[in-house]
């Protein structure tokens, strides 16, 4: 399964619930998880940025968590900019320990 097929999955059950008239509001902030890198976190920012565009308010925007002793928060700023600056929320969950 691709990144992209696995947030249409999330979507599509969201789409069901409105069908279905459950009483749920539901808003999807895609996560870029340290681990992955730059080079992951550049690729979810642009995929989140696509579905910002397609799905009605459902994708807001993003969520910047993981293994804090991965790198540095301020490692992922340059994503974190162009998805704020394309409308996305954004949401950071930091847990910065002292990783020299």
């Amino acid at each position: 399964m691709t990144k992209k097929t696995y947030v249409e999955s999330i979507l599509e059950g969201i789409k069901q619930c409105k069908q279905e008239n459950l009483d749920i509001d539901v808003r999807y902030l895609m996560a870029i998880d340290r681990r992955g890198g730059l080079t992951v976190a550049k690729e979810t920012v642009e995929l989140a940025k696509e579905f910002f565009l397609s799905t009605e308010d459902t994708v807001l925007g993003l969520d910047l968590s993981g293994d804090p002793t991965i790198g540095q928060a301020k490692d992922f700023l340059e994503p974190l900019l162009e998805a704020k600056k394309a409308g996305l929320k954004l949401a950071l969950h930091l847990a910065e320990v002292n990783n020299i």
